[in-house]
């Protein structure tokens, strides 16, 4: 009886640290894509005040080359 309750509560932690770690995933993710998308909407005022893109289409491509190329090395 000991022993199949050892084995419920472990089962039980596993489960939450799954859980957990997949939520992790999940935000971390929608984090990075709500940041990139702010970035492309919004914008700032340059010293002229002419309306300026935090990361135009340019920029984010430039940005996710990067992103990629960044990557890329880590994984090697």
């Amino acid at each position: 009886m000991n022993t199949l309750t050892i084995i419920e509560y472990l089962s039980y932690i596993a489960i939450l640290l799954l859980a957990m770690y997949n939520a992790f995933k999940i935000g971390e993710k929608s984090g990075s894509v709500y940041m990139l998308d702010y970035l492309r909407t919004n914008g700032y005022d340059d010293p002229k005040g002419k309306q300026q893109p935090f990361l135009s289409d340019t920029g984010f491509n430039r940005f996710m080359t990067h992103i990629r190329k960044e990557k890329s090395m880590d994984i090697k």
